[in-house]
């Protein structure tokens, strides 16, 4: 609202300009934005006298210098954004429902908070490698994106989207909650530049079928593949040196998974998931259709998670040497009525185990060498 305000040259020592910095200035035609801006708020430059001059628009989009500000919700079909273009503000393209093809030249490095939001008729979208920074919810609402082609340093949080096929292209990190709740993602492609996949990454993807975690891969964050229902094997490259916790739990189809040979962190025995040492049983394939289990001696830490909701097993034998049970470890394992401990009664109260690690199993005791211990 500052309407006496004429120009206006923003140096190259600023980054950021927030939302509604300009807002209303109605007597400002001259605007110079330095090339070091990487955000632009949203309707920063709304209503000024430069907004409001027609000749400034250039088919229905309004840029400032290499900066695209804003578009008319009235744009549709394919739209090219001009070469030479670093920064998409905030909210650019919101609600240009009938916008059905973005083409991002490889010179943009940053796509705005909302900038594509409830672009209902976007169907796709490639992100080339030279974009660094992607907004909050940039593609929120858009429900016939199914298709995207991203690096991983600029993957936002991306909820109400229907994605089904992502690549992703270039960095080494996918971040936290990055296609968190993706749920009708069917295909993922990673580079072989990714060394991290973020805690929660794939969380609740429930109709992903497979991945291939690349052999650069070193760390798989906690609950990263979590409710993944549809994976039924995984396999995990020598790389990987760091597994969070729950990484794999409530995969409800999982029944196998394999480590390669030459892995110094993790292995895998009839298609379970230990530590290199066997100390530790950090996740069961939880599909398997045994009936019967028997932890090997030497394992002494049963994991978070580890058994949940695995249907099909019956009896569980329990070795002397187990001396933790993680929270949750066996819960709703709505088919275990025997659970057998090898060691003796004092030994098997020594345990530490977590709340509701035998939560809604049908078990009520368990039987050790010198007596029963009941729940």
């Amino acid at each position: 609202d500052c309407s006496s305000l004429t120009s206006v040259t923003i140096p190259d020592s600023v980054t950021t300009i927030g939302d509604w910095a300009f807002y209303y200035c109605s007597s400002l035609t001259s605007v110079v934005i330095g090339n070091s801006v990487i955000t632009i708020g949203e309707e920063a430059f709304y209503n000024t006298g430069y907004y409001n001059d027609k000749n400034n628009w250039e088919n229905d989009v309004l840029y400032i210098g290499k900066h695209l500000i804003t578009a008319k919700t009235s744009i549709s079909g394919e739209y090219a954004i001009k070469e030479g273009t670093l920064c998409i503000a905030n909210s650019a393209f919101s609600g240009c429902h009938y916008l059905t093809s973005i083409e991002i030249p490889d010179c943009v490095t940053s796509v705005g908070n909302s900038a594509f939001h409830n672009c209902s008729s976007l169907t796709s979208v490639v992100i080339p490698d030279s974009v660094t920074t992607i907004g909050n919810i940039a593609f929120f609402g858009c429900n016939n994106l199914t298709k995207a082609t991203i690096p991983t340093l600029a993957i936002p949080y991306m909820p109400k989207i229907n994605l089904q096929t992502v690549v992703i292209t270039s960095g080494d990190a996918i971040g936290e909650q990055a296609f968190y709740n993706c749920r009708s993602l069917t295909s993922v492609v990673i580079s072989d530049s990714v060394t991290t996949i973020g805690i929660r990454a794939f969380l609740n993807c429930n109709n992903l079928t497979s991945i291939e975690i690349p052999e650069t891969v070193t760390t798989i964050g906690g609950g990263a593949f979590g409710y993944c229902s549809s994976l039924t094997s995984i396999e995990i490259p020598d790389s990987v040196t760091t597994i969070g916790d729950s990484a794999f739990s409530y995969c409800s189809r999982l029944t196998s998974i394999t480590v390669g040979e030459n892995n110094e962190a993790y292995k895998s025995i009839d298609g379970n998931l230990y530590t290199k040492d066997g100390t530790m049983l950090i996740q069961y394939a939880v599909s398997k259709t045994a009936t019967e289990f028997v932890i090997p001696d030497g394992v002494t830490t049963i994991g978070e998670y580890a058994f949940r909701d695995c249907s099909s097993l019956t009896s569980v034998t329990i070795p002397d040497s187990v001396t933790t049970i993680g929270y949750v470890a066996f819960y709703n394992c709505s088919s275990l009525t025997s659970i057998t401990f090898e060691g003796t009664v004092a030994e098997w109260n020594a345990i530490e185990k977590g709340n509701y690690w035998n939560g809604d199993v049908p078990a009520t005791e368990v039987v050790c060498k010198d007596g029963v211990v009941t729940f």
